[in-house]
C-alpha cells in the first residue's frame, strides 16, 4: 500500500481542487470507481480466481492500490475532459513558509484522523492473518460494506464544505447555521440506521 502512496496523494490532493470549485459529481464518481475496483478485485487477488494470482494479504493491498490508480485516473479524465477554473501550473508549487505553517496546522489533525483508520485495520489483519487468510477477507467485506454505509454521510459532509464556505464568505451566517443542523440530522439518521443493521 505504501507503494501507491504518492498516488494517494495525488488523488486526494485532486479530491479538495474538484471540492473547491464545486465539481461534487466528479468527486463522487472518481470514489466510487476507486471502491468498486477494490471489492471486485479483493477475491479475486486474496484467493486467486480465474486467471488471477493467489496472493492473499499482498493481494488485499494490492486491490486497494489499483482502486487508488483507478480514483486518479477519473479526476485527470475529468481535469481534461472539462477544464477547472483552477489551473495546476509549475510555478505555483514553491513552498512559502507561512502558507507551509498553516497547512500543517490543519493538516496534521486530518492525517491522524485519516491514519488510525488504517492502522486499526493493519492491526486486524496481522492479528487474523495468524489464522487464516479467509479471516482476512472476511474482515475486508465487512469494512467494504461498513464504508457503503458510511459513505452517505462522508458525501453529505463534503458537499457542504463548499456551500458553508460560500455563505460564510458572504456573511450569511444563518444560512451556515442552517446548513450545518440539516448535514448534522441527516448525518446522524443516517449513521443510527447503519448501527442498527450491523449489530
Amino acid at each position: 500500500v505504501f507503494l501507491f502512496s504518492t498516488i494517494v496523494t495525488g488523488g486526494i490532493t485532486l479530491e479538495k481542487i474538484f471540492q473547491a470549485v464545486g465539481r461534487m459529481r466528479a468527486t463522487m464518481v472518481s470514489m466510487i470507481a476507486g471502491f468498486v475496483t477494490n471489492i471486485v478485485l479483493d477475491p479475486l487477488l486474496i484467493f486467486g480466481i480465474g486467471p488471477f494470482p493467489r496472493m492473499e494479504i499482498a493481494g488485499a493491498a494490492l486491490a486497494t492500490g489499483i482502486g487508488q490508480v483507478i480514483t486518479l485516473l477519473v479526476y485527470i479524465i475529468y481535469y481534461v475532459l472539462d477544464p477547472l477554473p483552477v489551473k495546476l501550473r509549475r510555478n505555483y508549487l514553491r513552498p512559502e513558509g507561512e502558507i507551509c505553517g498553516k497547512t500543517y496546522g490543519i493538516g496534521i489533525p486530518a492525517t491522524l484522523n485519516m491514519a488510525l483508520p488504517s492502522l486499526l485495520i493493519s492491526a486486524l489483519n496481522g492479528i487474523l492473518a495468524a489464522y487464516s487468510g479467509a479471516y482476512v477477507l472476511v474482515l475486508g467485506v465487512y469494512y467494504k460494506l461498513q464504508t457503503f454505509i458510511y459513505l452517505p454521510s462522508n458525501g453529505i459532509i463534503q458537499g457542504i464544505r463548499p456551500l458553508i464556505g460560500y455563505n460564510y464568505g458572504a456573511g450569511e451566517r444563518k444560512r451556515v447555521e442552517q446548513i450545518y443542523r440539516l448535514t448534522l440530522e441527516l448525518t446522524a439518521g443516517i449513521m443510527a440506521i447503519g448501527t442498527a443493521l450491523c449489530w
